[in-house]
């Protein structure tokens, strides 16, 4: 680290206090959780090692030198490797993160930031972690309740400009079935994530702490954010351990641009934490110096748990024993109504909806008519109907929201969970009125204003929802990303040409953004302009040659221009950036089969049946490969397999019908015919004609008729690669090759 100046602690925390409240976020990696109780990415992966060591090394092997051999030792994606390899499947990951973040408890750094957060510095916080620390934090010790966003589809309901503390979870929270763990999913933020992270980045400064910038997803953001020279005005501050190396990607940007990205030694966060709120001046809030009965066991578990290195420094020290005194003392007496309510919102920070509702109840039996605790009662009951799947929990919380609005027609939480609410549900009247009604009371909340864009354009009321991007259009003539959403409504309005200009307009904006020249090269080829299609898609390409979906899409434009070998270039890319991409390896393996490449198709179509076996598509494409290699019995199995999956799949079906009729089994011919006749009767009766015409060409000779089936190409009887597009399979007429139509 010798060629990177690199400040010290002093210096950053001296900075903060001098500067205004509102100039700097904060972004937290899982190193700031350690002494809170959550474990290190490394010493999970030291875990994984040895289940990995225990479950695939040779008998006899020495540890460290197996270890070494492997492919992921040592790597950047060690964490996401090792994770998706040992458990294979998102709910196994959930189920494994649950215990590591719910034993942990907020300790004295997380005391220190909320009570930073409380005096208005750190306005929004940025998180990869899974934990709900920072939260829980807020809530506990100061009854204070966060903007927390966890998920893609809410996230742009947040506002630069509200006071309240925003907490933004990039890769998802433990509680939600999808998490971010793997290779592929860490290959790229969700859409609205990335958005509102660069939108803050052209805003404020960023602190950086216990975040070592190895996955791909938010480090690709960040690059591309600081080429642009007006983002983070204000420095990017990032903490290392001052006997560590930063990430080679960290040292790019600590030296591709020394006037905004600095690096600082930062020796932990519970020192940081501590240092900030020294200097700032700031008190212990009272709800912590003065603790009130009910939050007393929350208080002397603080205390217990503090570690060795935090009780070697004297602040802290000092305030573990002003604590002791005052748990020692006796308790002020309060009215312990009010407990029911901060104990139902501490409740609903940890997400424990079913403890909040017991507690908000009893609060609401005495105060029936307080908007606040309607409120939160709505919020614990929109948790329950989440993680219960209940509609009937959903709409007893829109009930409290609405009352609690009725009562207090100023109040803004019950009106943002309420469009929260509607717009997840797709109930787009109600999430307009919601939405309507915010904005005359927040009018400069562009967040909810896009929102309604969407939701006017979903109710197909265009022309609301073109005033309304208008509107933004206005104040900011020149955001690329506004112009996008203008072409998207205008394409929906069915107003192509224009469409085309507005997503041109937000090309020549931002160049250099890929999803736009996608967008723009889509255009194309719904106009049949397919030569300009192409080169921007391979514009796009060049921009961001290794997300998948991109691949995919690309490959699957060449497929319908009838160029298999440009496909089958993207395709066979596709898979290197992502070998545990089962998607990638099954479309990589249809192209090959259409190609009658049949070994390297068999390589790829079972390489996506290892990675996904239960996959009833999957499985019905091998079933199609193995009737070419006239490996009947095979392809038998993996089609029964694939309709037991997913009986109401036409496909497999067809290929069932076929393979009986030519083994002439006349009783399994009949069953599987009857399903299919019942699932799309097209189908069936196209089934039909095709085997009276085998019939008639043959003599009878079904031996010839299959053996006539295995030397044409039987890829028109797959699901050619259509991205972003779902519709009944339909096969062509006997006679016609495969020939994708244009979307």
């Amino acid at each position: 680290m010798q060629e990177l100046d690199v400040l010290s602690q002093n210096q950053v925390v001296r900075l903060i206090a001098q500067v205004d409240k509102r100039e700097f976020t904060l972004f937290l990696g899982a190193g700031a959780s350690k002494s809170s109780g959550v474990p290190l990415a490394s010493e999970m992966i030291s875990e994984w090692r040895r289940m990995a060591y225990e479950d695939r090394a040779p008998a006899g092997a020495d540890f460290d030198a197996w270890c070494k051999e492997q492919p992921w030792c040592g790597k950047d994606e060690e964490y996401s490797r090792l994770f998706e390899m040992l458990f294979p499947n998102e709910r196994a990951r959930q189920k494994y993160i649950e215990p590591k973040v719910e034993a942990a408890f907020p300790s004295w750094c997380y005391l220190y930031l909320a009570s930073i957060v409380q005096a208005g510095y750190f306005n929004v916080i940025f998180t990869t972690n899974f934990d709900d620390l920072m939260n829980d934090a807020l809530t506990m010790y100061l009854g204070y309740n966060p903007v927390v966003c966890a998920a893609d589809s809410e996230v742009m309901s947040i506002s630069v400009t509200t006071d309240r503390a925003k907490i933004i979870k990039l890769h998802g929270d433990y509680l939600f079935k999808r998490l971010k763990n793997t290779v592929e999913e860490l290959e790229e933020l969700d859409p609205n994530m990335e958005s509102k992270f660069r939108e803050f980045g052209k805003q404020c400064g960023m602190v950086v702490i216990g975040y070592a910038g190895r996955d791909q997803s938010t480090m690709h953001v960040l690059e591309e954010i600081m080429k642009d020279e007006s983002a983070f005005p204000n420095g990017i501050f990032w903490g290392v351990r001052p006997n560590d190396q930063p990430s080679e990607r960290v040292k790019k940007l600590a030296t591709t641009f020394r006037k905004r990205f600095h690096l600082f030694h930062c020796q932990d966060f519970d020192l940081f934490m501590s240092h900030l709120h020294t200097t700032l001046k700031l008190n212990l809030p009272q709800t912590v110096l003065q603790p009130y009965d009910a939050l007393r066991g929350n208080i002397g578990r603080l205390v217990e748990k503090a570690t060795d290195n935090q009780l070697g420094e004297p602040s802290i020290r000092e305030h573990i024993q002003k604590l002791k005194q005052e748990l020692n003392r006796s308790w002020a007496k309060a009215d312990l109504t009010d407990f029911d309510l901060l104990e139902a919102q501490v409740a609903l920070g940890r997400r424990d909806y079913k403890t909040a509702i017991s507690y908000v109840t009893r609060y609401c039996q005495e105060r029936p008519n307080d908007p606040s605790a309607l409120t939160t009662w709505g919020d614990a009951l929109a948790i329950q109907g989440e993680e219960e799947d209940s509609e009937a929990a959903f709409q007893e919380a829109a009930a409290r929201w609405t009352e609690a609005i009725r009562l207090n027609p100023q109040a803004l939480p019950p009106r943002y969970s309420l469009a929260r609410y509607y717009a997840r549900a797709q109930k787009t009247a109600e999430g307009v009125a919601a939405c309507e009604g915010l904005l005359k009371l927040v009018p400069n909340d562009h967040a909810v204003r896009r929102n309604l864009i969407m939701l006017y354009s979903s109710s197909s009321r265009y022309g609301d929802a073109l005033r309304e991007v208008d509107k933004l259009l206005a104040r900011d003539p020149e955001a690329a990303d506004l112009h996008a959403l203008k072409a998207n409504v205008l394409e929906q309005r069915g107003l192509i040409m224009e469409s085309l200009d507005e997503i041109k307009r937000a090309v020549a904006l931002d160049p250099k953004n890929a999803m736009y020249h996608f967008s723009l090269a889509n255009s194309l080829t719904r106009l049949g302009r397919l030569d300009e299609a192409a080169f921007e898609f391979n514009q796009a390409i060049q921009l961001d040659p290794n997300t998948l979906s991109y691949r995919l899409q690309i490959a699957n434009f060449y497929s319908m221009r009838q160029q298999p070998m440009l496909a089958l270039q993207h395709m066979e890319a596709a898979v290197a950036i992502e070998p545990n991409s089962a998607e990638a390896h099954g479309w990589l393996g249809q192209i090959y089969l259409n190609l009658g490449r049949l070994m390297e198709a068999q390589r790829e179509m079972e390489a996506a049946l290892r990675l996904s076996p239960q996959d009833s598509r999957t499985l019905g494409n091998v079933g199609i490969l193995y009737l070419r290699l006239n490996r009947l019995r095979d392809a038998e199995g993996c089609l029964q397999r694939s309709v037991q999956l997913n009986p109401s799949l036409p496909q497999p079906f067809y290929m069932l019908c076929l393979l009986y009729w030519v083994q002439n089994r006349v009783p399994e011919f009949n069953a599987a015919f009857q399903s299919l006749l019942q699932i799309l009767p097209p189908v069936a009766q196209q089934l039909q004609m095709q085997l009276q015409d085998l019939h008639m060409r043959f003599m009878g000779n079904r031996q010839a008729a299959l053996h006539a089936l295995q030397t044409q190409s039987l890829g028109w009887l797959q699901n050619q690669p259509q991205v972003g597009e779902s519709k009944p399979w339909l096969p062509p007429s006997p006679n016609n090759s495969f020939n994708p139509r244009p979307r």
